[in-house]
């Protein structure tokens, strides 16, 4: 989970909707909610994808379609290039499954 927490700043946000029902996640308790998640094994490909990235200066918004914990997400991350690193700040996200 090391990779997760360093994309992530500290004071990032979660919302969202996953099985009916919206989900509002600091990053600790996204971090934590997903020790107990089933994740795929080292080395198994992950489907993802990148549908659009926009770019302003030190900021961005980044959309991503991928496959995880049984359903299609639909994810909006904005990011803020902070000390030479981009962080997420903010991530929005619809789980088409029970959406």
């Amino acid at each position: 989970m090391k990779w997760i927490e360093k994309s992530m700043h500290p004071l990032c946000m979660q919302a969202g909707h996953y099985n009916g029902q919206y989900e509002f996640f600091d990053c600790a308790e996204f971090i934590k909610s997903l020790e107990v998640k089933v994740m795929k094994p080292p080395r198994i490909p992950y489907d993802a994808e990148i549908i659009s990235i926009d770019m302003t200066g030190d900021i961005a918004v980044v959309k991503v379609e991928d496959d995880c914990f049984g359903t299609t997400f639909t994810d909006y991350f904005s990011l803020i290039k902070s000390e030479g690193r981009w962080q997420i700040v903010m991530k929005i996200f619809l789980g088409h499954a029970n959406a």
